[in-house]
């Protein structure tokens, strides 16, 4: 190439920088589609997926390229015709291999090839070009000389073309790894350590330089910088490295850092060094080439390698382009750079060398023996990988919070990030929440992979944030984010970070309001609209029924707008999804190497399949688990231009202005920009107010006195609350527990019958596999309280019961309107079924909402100090006198009062799936499905009693569920008459599930387990004035007694009174009582430190088989069998709403045996303690899991040294259960849900102190 082609190509580069400058920073034009298809006839499954530049300008000038089989670097070009290699090779150069490339690296130099500033790029491929040098992972294709085979991992270098999935290379350019290397760490490596070995070899080190020798480097602390350090120690040279910052200090491994942030490097290189440096590297150009010429000793080399200080910085305002002032600059800079004549070399005894290691293509020996060195460097350890910062090829910022599906998580679903909710008034007067947001990069896909890896050890814990170390030096802000409301339709936000660490950090906050769109798939919904009015620094926002509001900003806020649209270019090949539907959705191979499509793991599939297998067609192969999640196609916008829901992305990542608008849209962003000295903090304000309320003075004028005077409401509220609880620490847990069922309501919105045929105006969807439509009745449109509104973004029926209690100590409507909303038509089945979960509302639950209803019933009396509600306690006693009969008809297949209900919400309780039916045809005889019936029995029973005190034809009624209940203990033990088996185990003294064959044997699952527990839950004590008060219901019983003896000696005597002549009903006698509380206290069975195990510690040393299967093991924490999607487990750990349930029974036990009887605790201790003192001890074992101990952790919260710090320790996570020997948490973090009954216990132990003192 001649010299005035490399004139033109500067030349043009020029134009065309400031062509695209003008297009984009001037005109706001869109940037180019991301995503170019070409126009290959490569199969889909075949091509590779690069990233090309199509030309010089701003990064959006990168565009994603899946139009080949492969690409390759300029020195294999003339073998292939094109950097892009059309279609596979009828046969491969002997000396070439085929790379499935896994990862590459990103270089300064690819920067510069994207502004036409590369010299070699444009001489040897020109545009478009496919960038990059560093390459990493296995051999596809390998040459018949190349030395490798297929599978081989490897890594090494190209001459541009290492951006893409598949890469064609000749052999000498790579080497294999080592085995403990990742492919990140591999990408990382080649190029700088080759650029760092070359310059050490032209410095003449180790022939001419040394062992006492001085060497300076610039940059010390970066990629080629850090090699130098490195290798120049190898070879015994004393380093003296420069470095622009103090956080660069401790990483740099030079001999001697000079920060030059803080002090002259110049006088400090001179000091260090007074004969001067044998060898000098500089990367920077003008701004130390000078300097670093006048250091150098006689005899010494001056090494350049680059020149980034001649080039321009861009802000993240712009694309990256080039204007006009960056050119003005950039030529400035280069009239500036010294110039070095022979004469002078000459006289001053010194050299200065410059090489570009683009051009090495054809120094094959040279590089080979790189290569070869490099790797006997890393084998032998010499050499260490500098730090790596990873990034997903398909990475986009995200707008909420990040977690891992079942098939990504090693132990299942779980959110992967730090937040907390803190206070909550019922009312939603103030609320308020805290995130804790690393200032690094946020870790996606190493928390991805790490997680995914760790799959193949069930035993690993999950890998979380805490464990990249990215919050180790507190370099993250705490974002607390407070709603107060001013009065009705009047919101106030204040969103306040705190930089935890000690060093200045940049944040950009960016709150957001938006529409649902409601208007890309239904005629009749009109698109509303924002528009911003500057002079008064508001919104005004419009809507067809909501009516007009005002959103007011505060100072120095950038209002930027888009629609809530999807962007069709980015989304025509699917959406993420939480749901598998019928079968797996085929994969777009394009996007699938790009990571924005996702598969399902088979692992995960099979474990889903064996659970709904009629509905879910036939079962996957056992593909490879790729730890990405499954997509699906979502709703298009039927637009190309405009901008959609990403351009916020767009605007604060990549700069592009022409993304968003700044007039209108239906989603607005509130961009701030801060740079947050250590230790400080910055503040964002906004109001949003009906368009009716005006104000005389500023929007914000009130602001502070009115979130002053809403944390003052709280505290009040609280202090009421909390009259009865006197520790600080324990009144911290109750207000964030009460906080966490406030936040956790969600507006929920499932239309089935849309859900099933599809949107108006579009075709019906396919088959949902057979899911939920028989449920066509059920819409739902209602806020709910969720389990988790990251996991569970979905109500859960049992869940829901729980949760209703903890809400009534604060808001006892809501509660009430909760379990009413259950049992209303447009959610109860017409068969009276109760909807499970949205995943499958055929699903069984334990059916414990008739017990929510009147144990809310009871503690809303108690407030209210009347006789209750009665009128909600009558609807609901015929709700579920509905669902009991579905009970009855559906679950007692042979009519013997023995219940089979299935999986009743104990994911993997047993040693099989009890979901499904046995293999041999028989039925599982579930000892908690019959128990369950009859605690449902009683509670109906009772619920009966208190509405015939005001209508007398309850009583029959209740006589109706009295009865039912004796008939189920009939069933519940052996008869002596007949060869039945029951459910009771005489030898074992405990209860267990009995298969019963077809061929009319029974086999006992000998299984010790908390199904065997349950039947402590039914137990009821009658007051005597009720007896006396409802004489027909006392007369029924005692005839019942009197004439049929063989059902009054199954339970405890109801005809016998208790303490204060209390009569009993339960499935327990005396001993059968004692039994199952002997296993239940004992430590090396159920009795934890942090309350009752799900599973017998006893078969931690004895696994339990039964028939074929594998053995079932004490597991106290994650599950190691994947079973129910295997994010829960049953074998082992502490689950709070079980635990909750036996402390009410031992504390009904109480009102009838009273003080005197008194029962071992803990079994073998030989103390002995009355029931209540049982129930108060186990309480006080859950409470103690949330209380910090004597280390200064919460032991659910030891799970990190860091969760002791400050401003971690005072924070509380409520997991969804609880390891079963150290109380630590685990599954999914913010279950506050029914982990939230811990205020209701914090409550009562309140009440019960303050009784006592």
């Amino acid at each position: 190439m001649t010299e005035w082609q490399v004139l033109w190509n500067q030349v043009a580069a020029l134009v065309l920088n400031l062509r695209i400058w003008f297009i984009r920073e001037v005109l706001r034009r869109p940037s180019p589609e991301f995503l170019s298809a070409g126009d290959s006839t490569t199969e889909n499954h075949l091509r590779c997926v690069a990233a090309q530049i199509i030309g010089p300008g701003g990064v959006d000038q990168v565009q994603a390229y899946n139009g080949c089989w492969a690409v390759c670097g300029y020195n294999v070009m003339k073998e292939f015709g094109s950097q892009r290699i059309e279609s596979p090779p009828s046969s491969l150069r002997p000396d070439l291999v085929v790379i499935r490339n896994k990862a590459f690296s990103v270089n300064y130099a690819d920067i510069c090839i994207r502004w036409g500033l590369y010299e070699s790029a444009l001489r040897y491929v020109g545009w478009p070009i496919i960038p990059g040098f560093d390459i990493a992972g296995e051999i596809e294709i390998a040459g018949a000389d190349s030395g490798f085979s297929p599978g081989d991992r490897v890594f090494g270098c190209s001459f541009f073309g290492a951006y893409a999935s598949r890469v064609v290379v000749p052999h000498w350019q790579v080497m294999k790894m080592p085995q403990d290397m990742t492919f990140e760490s591999a990408a990382a490596l080649p190029t700088v350590l080759l650029t760092a070995q070359h310059a050490v070899n032209l410095a003449g080190v180790p022939t001419l330089i040394g062992q006492g020798h001085f060497a300076l480097v610039h940059s010390a602390a970066g990629g080629v910088g850090d090699m130098l350090c490195q290798i120049l120690r190898i070879y015994g040279l004393t380093v003296v490295g420069i470095v622009g910052s103090q956080s660069k200090v401790r990483s740099c491994k030079a001999n001697i850092v000079i920060d030059k942030s803080h002090e002259d490097w110049a006088k400090a290189a001179r000091k260090h060094a007074p004969n001067g440096y044998r060898a000098v590297f500089d990367a920077n150009g003008v701004a130390t080439l000078k300097v670093s010429y006048d250091l150098l000793s006689r005899s010494g080399r001056l090494i350049v390698y680059g020149f980034h200080s001649n080039l321009p910085k861009c802000d993240g305002s712009s694309l990256g382009t080039l204007s006009p002032l960056h050119w003005l600059r950039m030529a400035i800079d280069l009239a500036r750079t010294p110039h070095f004549d022979p004469m002078s070399l000459t006289l001053d005894s010194k050299a200065v060398l410059g090489f570009n290691l683009s051009f090495f293509s054809d120094e094959i020996e040279t590089g080979q023996k790189y290569l070869s060195q490099m790797q006997e460097w890393i084998q032998s350890r010499k050499i260490e990988v500098p730090p790596i910062s990873t990034f997903d090829f398909s990475h986009i910022r995200q707008e909420r919070l990040y977690g891992l599906s079942n098939p990504q998580g090693n132990h299942g679903e779980d959110v992967k990030e730090l937040y907390y909710y803190l206070d909550a008034t019922p009312t939603h007067s103030y609320m308020k929440m805290m995130y804790k947001y690393p200032q690094a990069e946020f870790p996606y896909d190493e928390l991805r992979r790490v997680n995914f890896e760790r799959k193949k050890d069930p035993m690993l814990l999950e890998y979380e944030l805490l464990d990249t170390g990215i919050m180790d030096d507190d370099k993250y802000f705490d974002v607390v984010v407070e709603y107060a409301q001013g009065e009705p339709d009047d919101t106030l936000v204040q969103i306040t970070a705190y930089n935890r660490g000690n060093e200045e950090a940049e944040l950009c906050l960016l709150p957001q309001a938006w529409f649902r769109n409601t208007w890309s798939w239904s005629s009749t919904s009109k698109r509303p609209s924002m528009s911003y009015v500057p002079d008064q620094r508001r919104i005004e926002i419009l809507h067809e029924k909501l009516g007009s509001y005002n959103l007011y900003v505060d100072e120095n806020t950038e209002v930027i707008f888009c629609e809530n649209d999807t962007h069709d270019a980015r989304a025509t090949f699917g959406a993420l999804s939480p749901y598998k539907e019928s079968e797996p959705v085929s994969q777009n191979e394009t996007l699938k190497e790009l990571g924005d499509f996702r598969v399902l793991s088979a692992a995960g599939w099979h474990a889903i399949h064996r659970r709904f297998e009629t509905r879910l067609g036939p079962a996957p192969d056992g593909a490879q688990e790729t730890g990405k999640d499954q997509g699906y196609r979502f709703h298009l916008s039927g637009r190309s231009t405009g901008h959609f829901k990403d351009g916020f992305h767009d605007y604060v990542i990549r700069g592009d202005k022409a993304a968003v608008s700044s007039s209108g849209g239906t989603k607005v962003g509130l961009l701030t920009r801060h740079k947050v000295a250590g230790g400080s903090h910055v503040t964002a304000r906004l109001r949003l107010t009906h368009s009716s309320k005006s104000f005389d003075r500023s929007a914000f004028a009130d602001f502070n006195m009115m979130f002053q005077h809403r944390r003052e409401d709280a505290d009040r509220f609280y202090m009421f609350l909390q009259d009865d609880i006197h520790s600080e620490e324990r009144r911290l847990i109750h207000r964030q527990a009460l906080a966490g069922m406030v936040w956790t309501k969600q507006l929920y919105y499932y239309d089935i019958r849309t859900w099933l045929q599809g949107d108006s105006g579009y075709p019906k969807p396919p088959s949902r596999g057979g899911r939920n439509e028989d449920w066509d009745h059920l819409y739902n449109l209602d806020v709910i309280s969720m389990p988790d509104k990251w996991e569970y973004p979905w109500y859960a029926t049992w869940d829901l019961a729980f949760h209703c209690l903890p809400l009534a100590l604060v808001d006892a409507t809501f509660a009430k309107e909760q379990l009413r909303l259950l049992t209303s038509e447009r959610f109860m089945h017409p068969n009276g079924q109760l909807p499970a979960y949205e995943w499958n509302f055929n699903d069984v639950n334990p059916p414990v909402h008739a017990w929510a209803v009147w144990r809310v019933f009871q503690m809303d009396r108690k407030n209210r100090g009347d006789a209750g509600d009665l009128g909600f306690l009558e609807e609901l006693f015929h709700k579920m006198m509905l669902n009991f009969q579905w009970w009855v008809n559906r679950k007692d297949a042979e009519g013997r009062n023995i219940f089979q209900g299935g999986f009743l919400g104990l994911d993997n309780i047993g040693v099989v799936d009890r979901s499904q039916p046995f293999p041999n045809g028989g039925m599982i005889n579930q000892s908690d499905g019959t128990s369950w019936m009859a605690f449902y029995s009683l509670t109906l029973m009772r619920m009966a009693l208190e509405l015939a005190l005001n209508n007398p034809v309850y009583e029959s009624i209740a006589c109706k569920f009295a009865e039912h209940f004796l008939l189920i203990a009939r069933a519940m033990t052996r008869v002596a008459n007949n060869a039945e088996h029951g459910l009771w185990d005489p030898s074992d003294e405990f209860y267990y599930d009995v298969l019963a064959n077809p061929d009319g044997t029974r086999e006992p699952i000998k299984l010790r387990s908390i199904v065997g527990l349950i039947p402590l839950f039914a137990v009821e004590v009658l007051e005597p004035d009720m007896l006396t008060k409802l004489p027909r219901f006392a007369g029924q019983m005692q005839w019942l007694f009197e004439h049929r003896p063989d059902l009054a000696s199954l339970v405890s005597r109801f005809e016998e009174p208790g303490r204060g002549e209390r009569r009993l009903l339960s499935l327990l006698r005396g001993y059968r009582m004692r039994a199952l509380l002997k296993r239940m206290l004992d430590p090396e069975e159920f009795l934890s430190d942090y309350g009752i195990r799900g599973l017998s510690k006893y078969h931690d040393k004895n696994p339990y088989a039964f028939g074929d299967g594998p053995p079932l093991q004490y597991d106290p924490a994650e599950a190691t069998t994947i079973i129910m999607g295997g994010n829960s487990n049953w074998r082992g750990p502490v689950w709070f709403p079980i635990n909750y349930l036996l402390i009410e029974s031992l504390q009904k036990f109480h009102q009838y045996y009273g003080d005197d009887y008194l029962v071992e605790f803990p079994t073998g201790s030989g103390q002995k303690m009355n029931i209540l003192k049982i129930a108060d001890e186990l309480s006080e074992r859950l409470i103690k899991i949330f209380e910090r101990d004597q280390d200064g952790y919460r032991p659910g919260m030891n799970l990190h040294p860091k969760m002791k710090e400050d401003h971690f320790h005072e924070n509380i996570l409520f997991y969804e259960y609880f390891h079963g020997d150290n109380g630590r948490g685990v599954g999914s973090s913010h279950q506050t849900g029914w982990t939230g009954l811990v205020a209701k216990l914090i409550q009562a132990r309140g009440r019960e102190d303050a009784h006592e003192s």
